[in-house]
């Protein structure tokens, strides 16, 4: 926010240095970023009239113009400008004159034409840096008088202070409420402008009819018709201000709407009432694929959560962002229809980030319009309007507020404002400080103060907003510094932290590498795992609006995203391609969304290429089914989790080669090596492993806390034991039921065999485990492990149809 220190003045009684003052405002909270000066004087440049002109001869386009500048003379002048016209008055550098960035001026010549002096822009004359750009001479209002000095019509200098103001502050994007500010932090009493309006014969009531369709998105719309419209260049005063503000003067109508905007904060907006179909506004929300033609030139298409201001027939401004080009202000209106408007905020923002539009207006309604200022800045724009010449006020005001806001009350607590600030500030200087910021105190007990807030203080809610409010005009350069005192808890991770953490650190330390992806994808993505449409993980939550079609859905799965870091790394020819990511997936509960989605953190492993690279003492090795299975068992063990690997069915691995990891009945990972197809659709080479496991279900199976375990005073026995069981039957379940059997003396078990052949009968495949038994206390004795033994071949026989093998 820009703030003309000029500007300020007229409404606050403040005579500090510039520099003082922007370390007043920063000290208490309102950040001055930078203090700029404009216009810091032009030597011999007067206003001059156009009285002919005619094409430089051998020339296309420079003019010989004809100027007269009253009591200093008429001058020839040379000049490329292409929007100056005759009668236009013009600042005029005469011969010898110096401008404000130490050019001089002296006669030339130009093709055998002299050229006595120089027509001045807005930069030449130092009145703006980086404000907007203008092309052309700057054009001076026809009331300028003819040889005046130009620092006389134009002011000979500018301060002004540039503003970073926070979203919880939109009142201070104007200068009443930086005036405010101002008024409370070094003292002084806010100077309201005029907002008396003198009104023309007539009805408004008869000439436009308004309507609020939808008062959810429109808060408050209020409106005025002006007549006898003169559209000309506003006064350089205003021009001025205007440009030290940052803002392009356009004419007398639309500056005046974007003057009260920057001095009030409330954007308004001028509609030519005869392009308006009917006579008729009407609130409400866009149709769907209903179009506008904007102010800037562009066609927008819109859609039904965006709100129009809208005639009889069609729209005709975007609501609380940009007007339509056919109702705009031209040189051929008469009739304006102002209007001023407070807009559902979050609204405002959506419409214009969808639409990629940014004005000064949509800032504004973003962060919240006060509705209570509405009226006030309607009928300062037509007091202007009238000061300025610029036409009539017909009689009456269209003013519709369905759900009127009324100032609130918030009870604060003074011994609590001094804990918090940690300084006894005394009942008196917090009442002193509620009048300065126009806080009133309506009601005061012993140990209460009761304050009504005003509607264009909507971040003061809560004691604490009271608390900072007194702080920063105690002043925060006041309170001592002083140590921490207090209790200080331990904190730590949560659990699923702790455990994200603890698979982290197992993967790098088996030599993986962690990436990390977009959470948007394409949904063409899972036609490459070749999902089924029936696939749950096809219920994809749309982006409304995507950056791009390769990011348009939130994701289901890891894995395709991590297969096209794969792919991209084989092509580019980057070595071994073992990777591992933790995120989020998206699982809608329904479509359309009513809810958040549920979104549990996964891990997805892929390894692509050997292990490592070769080097001269050793060859490369291949990753193969069983690495990505010894990752997942060095995960479980390591986080004592006990669980058994079953087949599984998932269509984007190679059949016969995957499997699935559960706990009870519960899956907790997949893995196995990708199909040929899949890994085809991905443009990947060679064989491609992968491991999907659910880390939240994972997590609430993981024990972290540490055991001791001693070390075994006693050796142990050791028996090797070769059974024949049905080929079909998963080795995991032969190995529990033998554990089970010999506990407690049996403490290991580890399958060291595995052979199906000619030796083996049809149907059945041998399994070869090594068991241990050992007891804590003893020695164990042959007599002792001889019956576990055979009692461990009985419930292998009765149990699986297990036989021994000879």
């Amino acid at each position: 926010m820009r703030i003309p220190y000029s500007w300020l003045k007229n409404y606050v009684d403040i005579d500090l240095p510039p520099e003082e003052l922007a370390e007043r405002l920063t000290l208490a909270g309102l950040a001055v970023d930078s203090v700029e000066r404009f216009g810091l004087g032009a030597e011999g440049v007067v206003v001059a009239e156009v009285k002919a002109m005619a094409p430089l001869p051998g020339t296309e386009h420079l003019w010989v113009l004809q100027v007269d500048a009253g009591h200093a003379g008429s001058y020839q002048v040379v000049t490329g400008a292409q929007n100056v016209v005759v009668g236009a008055r013009v600042p005029l550098a005469l011969p010898g004159a110096v401008l404000p960035g130490g050019q001089t001026i002296e006669t030339t010549c130009f093709r055998g034409v002299e050229s006595q002096g120089m027509l001045c822009s807005v930069r030449e004359l130092g009145l703006t840096e980086d404000g907007p750009e203008e092309a052309g001479i700057l054009i001076l209002t026809g009331k300028a008088t003819l040889g005046a000095d130009i620092n006389t019509v134009l002011g000979s200098e500018e301060v002004v202070f540039v503003l970073d103001i926070t979203p919880n502050r939109p009142d201070c994007l104007s200068i009443i409420g930086v005036a405010r500010e101002v008024a409370a932090i070094a003292g002084g009493k806010v100077k309201l402008p005029c907002t008396e309006v003198p009104e023309s014969p007539g009805d408004i009531t008869e000439h436009l009819t308004i309507s609020i369709a939808d008062p959810d998105l429109c808060f408050r719309y209020a409106a005025r018709v002006l007549t006898d419209i003169n559209i000309e260049p506003s006064p350089a005063w205003m021009q001025q201000r205007l440009r030290a503000a940052g803002m392009r003067p356009i004419n007398n109508i639309v500056d005046v709407t974007n003057y009260v905007m920057l001095e009030t904060g409330q954007p308004l907006h001028a509609f030519d009432y005869t392009r308006l179909a009917e006579r008729q506004i009407i609130v409400r929300r866009a149709r769907p694929g209903e179009k506008l033609l904007t102010l800037d030139g562009s066609e927008r298409i819109l859609s039904e959560e965006m709100l129009v201001i809208a005639d009889a027939k069609e729209p005709v401004g975007l609501a609380g962002i940009m007007g339509g080009l056919m109702s705009e202000i031209t040189s051929e209106t008469t009739t304006v229809m102002l209007e001023a408007a407070a807009f559902h905020n979050i609204n405002v923002r959506r419409t214009a980030k969808s639409l990629g539009m940014r004005t000064e207006a949509s800032s504004r309604f973003e962060r919240g319009v006060d509705p209570g200022g509405v009226v006030f800045a309607l009928e300062r724009a037509c007091n202007l309007v009238q000061e300025l010449g610029a036409g009539k006020v017909m009689a009456g005001r269209i003013d519709l507020y369905p759900r009127p806001v009324t100032p609130w009350e918030v009870e604060i607590r003074p011994e609590r404002i001094r804990q918090l600030i940690g300084v006894p500030v005394s009942d008196d200087f917090m009442r002193s400080a509620l009048r300065r910021l126009h806080l009133e105190l309506v009601r005061e007990t012993e140990d209460r103060l009761v304050v009504q807030v005003p509607t264009f203080r909507p971040d003061l809610q809560l004691e604490a907003d009271f608390v900072e409010e007194i702080a920063r005009l105690y002043g925060f350069s006041k309170i001592p510094a002083t140590t921490l005192d207090g209790f200080l808890q331990v904190g730590k991770k949560p659990f699923m932290m702790q455990i994200e953490d603890k698979v982290k650190e197992i993967l790098r330390g088996c030599g993986l590498d962690e990436v990390q992806t977009y959470s948007f994808v394409n949904p063409n993505e899972l036609d490459k795992l070749g999902l089924k449409d029936t696939d749950c993980r096809r219920r994809l939550v749309s982006l409304l609006h995507p950056l791009t079609e390769e990011q348009s859905v939130m994701r289901t799965t890891l894995l395709p995203s991590l297969l096209e870091v794969a792919a991209l790394n084989q092509r580019r020819k980057r070595g071994p391609v073992n990777i591992f990511e933790v995120n989020r997936v998206y699982w809608p509960k329904d479509l359309p969304l009513t809810e958040l989605p549920d979104m549990p953190r996964h891990l997805v492993v892929v390894l692509a290429g050997p292990r490592e690279e070769a080097t001269w003492q050793y060859d490369a090795q291949d990753n193969d089914f069983y690495r990505i299975k010894g990752l997942l068992e060095t995960l479980v063990d390591l986080c004592k989790i006990t669980g058994k690997f079953l087949p599984s069915t998932e269509v984007y691995y190679h059949p016969g080669r995957q499997a699935r990891f559960t706990v009870g009945n519960q899956d907790l990972a997949t893995l196995g090596e990708l199909h040929p197809d899949v890994i085809a659709a991905f443009e990947l080479s060679g064989r491609v492993y992968a491991l999907e496991l659910d880390l939240e279900r994972f997590g609430a199976k993981a024990n972290l806390t540490p055991r001791f375990k001693p070390w075994p005073r006693f050796p142990g026995v050791e028996r090797d034991l070769a059974l024949l069981v049905p080929e079909a039957m998963p080795a995991e379940e032969v190995q529990a039921t033998i554990l089970a059997t010999g506990a407690p003396l049996l403490t290991s078990v580890e399958l060291f065999d595995l052979y199906t052949g000619e030796q083996v009968p049809r149907g059945f495949k041998s399994l070869a485990y090594s068991l241990v038994f050992q007891a804590p206390d003893r020695t164990l004795t042959e007599e002792e492990v001889e019956p576990v033994l055979v009692r461990i071949v009985r419930t292998a026989e009765d149990k699986l149809g297990a036989k021994v093998r000879s």
